[in-house]
């Protein structure tokens, strides 16, 4: 029961902007669950990207099955990715270990959805908490179940419309707020 606002494009830019200053942990790449890759970008920042495939029996899985998980991207390679592959998460190093950026982006994109989670509500748990699905007979990736095992209490898309009734009497407010 709390509306809250969910950032546009460009203030999420700017959060993912935010966690690219820090260059991704060499010491976090490649675990029993995951294979990172990391490049230089050509650009004049030439920023770090450590884009981490979580692997399922020991394999990676075809792009369409797979998900993974980006550091130091900007919005546009996170939609790129979204495009070629079924999940990405965006995430940043800290000393031991990968982190979700802050809730107030999103958590997972998947196609062309952004999946937000609620910051009051939410208890997030370390990114390892996804090696249990990845152990999965079929890891579906589905976003509830990410949400779930990540310790996140995804948020609802609503939408509220305010009406002003006129007539030759006054003015009357109206709201409709719903799913």
């Amino acid at each position: 029961n709390f509306r809250q606002e969910v950032p546009d494009g460009d203030d999420f830019d700017i959060i993912l902007q935010g966690s690219a200053v820090t260059t991704p942990n060499p010491e976090l790449h490649s675990t029993s669950w995951y294979d990172s890759v990391m490049w230089t970008t050509q650009d004049q920042k030439q920023r770090k990207i450590a884009i981490h495939f979580v692997k399922h029996d020991e394999m990676l899985q075809q792009p369409e099955d797979t998900l993974l998980m980006i550091e130091g991207g900007t919005l546009k390679e996170v939609w790129k990715l979204t495009k070629r592959f079924k999940c990405v998460i965006p995430v940043r190093s800290t000393e031991d270990d990968l982190e979700l950026l802050d809730l107030s982006a999103p958590f997972l994109f998947q196609g062309n959805m952004k999946y937000y989670g609620c910051k009051q509500c939410s208890t997030p748990k370390p990114i390892k908490s996804l090696s249990s699905i990845a152990a999965e007979q079929r890891p579906s990736w589905e976003p509830t179940e990410i949400a779930q095992v990540l310790g996140i209490e995804p948020l609802q898309y609503v939408f509220i419309m305010k009406f002003t009734l006129v007539d030759g009497t006054g003015a009357l407010n109206a709201y409709l707020f719903d799913y």
